[in-house]
């Protein structure tokens, strides 16, 4: 795995360059293509001036969402358990269950009512709030869920303990967010120097 992400990043990153000089060598011998360069004052000052709206994505969004579900799911103890499960784990997972449950009947009561709130206008599932909102929602309730469990169970006596469950996560993915930031950067340099004037 760490060959992947190691040579995912030299790959992203070589590419960046290559865009780069490229998009200056094709300005300068085809002028009437109209790409923007990104080496000409414009380039510049929208590669420094708007890298960080740039960057503002659903995916960055959904990779901190899902790694602070992965991290709670990861250290709340529920994938190590062990039959027979005691008391406090079956216990646990009951209001754990019941939690995620909750979450689910609230999110099908948001959409399946008529004039239901997280519908759009003309009434339907897709695109709508609802669409916009599900894998948040979804990451959420699990993160939820799963400290539920590793409360009632033990494996989390305290809120510190839930806090480190859900940012372990956050510090295993690390390398995913430096690909998003570097995979983005490029898509978007890409469409810079692709759009019409």
């Amino acid at each position: 795995m760490k060959k992947v992400i190691t040579y995912t990043v030299v790959v992203l990153i070589v590419l960046q360059v290559i865009t780069v000089l490229a998009s200056w060598l094709v300005t300068a011998m085809m002028p009437e293509l109209s790409w923007h360069s990104m080496l000409s004052s414009e380039g510049i000052r929208w590669f420094f001036g708007q890298f960080v709206r740039l960057q503002l994505s659903p995916l960055l969004l959904w990779l901190t969402i899902g790694s602070m579900a992965y991290g709670a799911v990861t250290d709340c103890g529920i994938t190590r358990l062990r039959r027979p499960l005691s008391y406090s784990d079956r216990l646990a997972l009951r209001w754990a269950l019941i939690t995620a449950l909750t979450g689910v009947i609230v999110m099908i009561l948001l959409v399946a009512l008529p004039h239901a709130l997280l519908l759009s206008v003309t009434g339907d599932l897709f695109p709508s709030a609802f669409s916009r909102s599900l894998i948040p929602f979804l990451c959420l309730q699990t993160i939820i869920s799963a400290l539920t469990f590793g409360v009632l169970s033990g494996r989390l006596p305290d809120v510190y303990s839930c806090i480190a469950a859900v940012t372990h996560g956050m510090a295993k993915a690390a390398p995913l967010f430096l690909i998003e930031v570097l995979g983005m950067e490029l898509y978007r340099s890409i469409e810079f120097i692709l759009k019409s004037v």
